[in-house]
C-alpha cells in the first residue's frame, strides 16, 4: 500500500512538472506571437480601429465569463466525474452560447447607439459569432486540465494565434481596416475549438442529465457570481473610456493594456490553471498546497517584476520603437499599467486556492470587494481623463491587494510570513537584474553605443533569473 501511494505521488510530481513546462512554455510562445502580431497590426491600423473593437469585445467578452456556467471548474475539482457531468456541461455551454449570440445580435443597434458610434452595430454582430465558435473549448479544456495534460492546450493556442493573426494581417494589408481585427478574433476562436475537439480524446454524447446539472450548479453558482464581479472590475475602465472619452482614447488605452496587462494576466492565469489542477488532486493536504503556492507566487513575481520595471522606466522609448509616433500618447499610460500588472499577476493566482478547496462562496465575496474598490476608483479617475483612469486603477490596486491577500492566506492556511519572504526575494532579484540597465543605460546611450549592448546585459541577467525561478518551481515536492 505504501509503495502504491509513493508511486502515485511520484506520478503527480512528474505530471505537475510537465504541466507547468507545457503551460508556461505555451503561454510564453503564444503571448510572444500575439505581441508580434499586434505590433504589425498597430503599424497598419489606427487607434480608432483598436478602440472600436475594444468596445465591441467589452460587450462580447461579458458572455465568455459565463459560457461554462462554472461547470469547467467543477469538472476539474470533482473526484468522481461521470459521462453525465461531461455531456451535460458541454450541451449547457452550447445552448447558452446560441442564446447569447441571438441576444447580442438583437442588442447590437442599441449598444452602438449607447457608445455613440453606428459602426459598432455590424462589428458586434460579427464578433457575437465567436460565442458559438468557441463554446466547445470550455469543457474540453477542463477535462485536459483535470488530467494535467496541458500539451494540447498549449499547441492549440499557438497554432490558433498564428493562423488568426496571419489572416488578420492579410486583411489589414488588403485594406479591410477595423475588420482585420474581427477576422483575427473569429479565426482564433474557430481554429482553437477545432484543434481541441480533435485532440481532447473525448466526444460528447447526446444526453442531458438534470441531476448532474443541479450538482454542478450547486458548486458553481457562487463562482459564477465571482466571475461577474471580476468581469465588471476588469472592464469598467473600458466602459468608462469608451462612453465618455471616445474610440481614439480607448484605442490608446487598449493598446497599452494589450502590450502590458494582457500578456501578464494570461501568464498568471496559465499558472493558476495548473495550480488549480494540482491543488485539486492534493485535496486537503494544506502543507503541500501552501509550499507550492508560496513558491509559485515568488517565482512568478521574479519573472514579471524586472521587465515591468524596465518598461515603466523607458516607456517612451519602448512605444516609439515598437509602435511608432502615432502611438506616442500611449507612453504616459504604460508605467501605471506596469504597476497594475505586477499586482494583478499575484492577485490572479488566488482563485486556484479558493476553487480547489471548494470555497466558492468566500471567493465570490473576495472578488466583490475588489470589484467595488476598483469601480469606485475608476469612476473618480475618469474625471481627469484617460491618464486619471490609469492612475486610479493603480492606486486602487495598491490599497486593496494587501487586505485581500492577507484574508485569503489566513482563510486557506497559507504561511503569511513565508509568502512575504518570497515576495522580498523576488524584489531583491528584480533589483539585481534591473540595476545594470539603470546604471549603464544612460551612459552607453550618451557615448553612442547601441541600445543592444546594455539591453543585452539586462536580458542576460533576466535569462539567469528565469532559469533560477523555473528550477525552484520544478523542485517543489508534491510528495513528502
Amino acid at each position: 500500500m505504501t509503495e502504491k501511494k509513493a508511486e502515485m505521488e511520484s506520478s503527480l510530481t512528474h505530471l505537475g512538472a510537465r504541466a507547468f513546462a507545457w503551460d508556461l512554455g505555451g503561454q510564453a510562445s503564444g503571448q510572444l506571437m500575439h505581441i508580434l502580431i499586434r505590433l504589425v497590426l498597430a503599424r497598419l491600423l489606427v487607434p480608432e480601429d483598436f478602440g472600436l473593437v475594444a468596445i465591441a469585445m467589452l460587450v462580447i467578452s461579458f458572455s465568455w465569463w459565463f459560457m461554462d456556467l462554472g461547470f469547467g471548474a467543477f469538472l476539474i475539482q470533482c473526484k468522481a466525474v461521470t459521462e453525465q457531468h461531461k455531456s451535460t456541461a458541454f450541451w449547457s455551454n452550447g445552448i447558452l452560447a446560441l442564446l447569447v449570440c441571438f441576444l447580442m445580435v438583437a442588442l447590437a443597434p442599441a449598444l452602438a447607439e449607447f457608445f455613440q458610434n453606428p459602426e459598432l452595430t455590424l462589428i458586434i454582430i460579427a464578433l457575437s459569432l465567436r460565442n458559438i465558435l468557441s463554446f466547445p473549448e470550455s469543457t474540453m479544456t477542463a477535462l485536459l486540465q483535470k488530467e494535467l495534460n496541458f500539451r494540447p492546450i498549449a499547441l492549440r493556442k499557438l497554432v490558433a494565434t498564428f493562423i488568426g493573426g496571419s489572416c488578420g494581417i492579410v486583411a489589414a494589408l488588403t485594406g479591410f481596416g477595423v475588420w482585420a481585427l474581427v477576422v483575427d478574433s473569429l479565426m482564433r476562436a474557430a481554429i482553437g475549438s477545432l484543434l481541441l475537439y480533435a485532440q481532447s480524446g473525448w466526444k460528447p454524447k447526446f444526453l442531458f442529465d438534470q441531476h448532474a446539472f443541479k450538482e454542478m450548479w450547486e458548486y458553481s453558482r457562487f463562482l459564477l457570481l465571482a466571475r461577474f464581479t471580476s468581469y465588471v472590475s476588469r472592464n469598467l475602465d473600458t466602459l468608462i473610456i469608451g462612453r465618455a472619452l471616445g474610440a481614439y482614447s480607448l484605442g490608446l488605452y487598449n493598446v497599452a493594456y494589450q502590450f502590458v496587462l494582457f500578456p501578464l494576466l494570461h501568464f498568471s492565469r496559465s499558472v493558476n490553471n495548473v495550480l488549480f489542477s494540482v491543488f485539486s488532486k492534493l485535496g486537503s493536504d494544506s502543507a503541500r498546497i501552501s509550499e507550492l503556492f508560496i513558491t509559485s507566487s515568488w517565482c512568478v513575481a521574479a519573472l514579471v517584476f524586472p521587465p515591468m520595471t524596465v518598461i515603466a522606466l523607458y516607456s517612451e522609448q519602448v512605444i516609439d520603437v515598437l509602435l511608432g509616433q502615432q502611438w506616442a500618447d500611449t507612453a504616459a499610460l504604460v508605467p501605471y499599467m506596469c504597476g497594475v500588472g505586477c499586482i494583478q499577476t499575484l492577485y490572479s493566482l488566488l482563485p486556484s486556492l479558493y476553487q480547489s478547496q471548494a470555497r466558492t462562496r468566500q471567493f465570490s465575496r473576495f472578488v466583490l470587494v475588489n470589484a467595488l474598490a476598483i469601480a469606485g476608483a475608476l469612476l473618480a479617475g475618469a474625471q481627469y481623463g484617460i491618464l486619471g483612469v490609469a492612475q486610479a486603477y493603480l492606486i486602487a490596486s495598491l490599497i486593496v491587494f494587501p487586505f485581500q491577500i492577507f484574508y485569503a492566506l489566513r482563510l486557506l492556511q497559507v504561511d503569511i510570513m513565508a509568502y512575504l519572504a518570497g515576495l522580498l526575494r523576488a524584489i531583491g532579484l528584480t533589483i539585481v537584474v534591473v540595476m545594470p540597465v539603470l546604471i549603464f543605460g544612460e551612459t552607453m546611450t550618451e557615448i553612442g553605443w547601441s541600445a543592444a549592448v546594455y539591453l543585452g546585459l539586462g536580458v542576460a541577467m533576466y535569462g539567469l533569473l528565469v532559469w533560477y525561478s523555473v528550477k525552484q518551481l520544478m523542485e517543489v515536492r508534491l510528495s513528502r
